[in-house]
């Protein structure tokens, strides 16, 4: 990604978040891993690793942007997977994409990792 400079100012107390057109923010964890990014839409995109660096799970933008459910056709769509009375980190959960290779299912909080106990319509 290229270098961009701010439309208005140099100061951090001047900038806001129209003063980089073209900015994306990315969360590292301590081992250097991408953890979550932002999009200039404002998507937001997690990775979840496991202890050996391996990616675990991924939530893509428009499936966290389901999983939020703000919108009429979220709902709609929620309600056609079955999943709207969960609260929102549990349907992320069951949107999310195991690996290995994106698998399109969701892994249970309580089973053991490698272990797939439900799977769901990928959204």
């Amino acid at each position: 990604m290229a270098s961009v400079r701010p439309r208005a100012s140099r100061r951090g107390a001047e900038l806001t978040s129209g003063s980089y057109g073209r900015a994306q923010i990315l969360y590292m964890n301590a081992s250097a891993n991408e953890v979550n990014s932002i999009d200039r839409a404002g998507g937001v995109e997690t990775t979840q690793d496991d202890t050996f660096g391996n990616t675990v799970r991924r939530l893509s933008a428009g499936k966290h942007a389901l999983a939020l459910g703000k919108t009429a056709d979220d709902k709609q769509r929620l309600d056609r997977l079955g999943i709207r009375r969960p609260a929102t980190g549990e349907r992320a959960e069951l949107l999310s994409d195991g690996a290995p290779g994106g698998t399109g299912r969701a892994w249970s909080i309580s089973s053991p990792p490698g272990m797939r106990s439900r799977a769901w319509p990928t959204a």
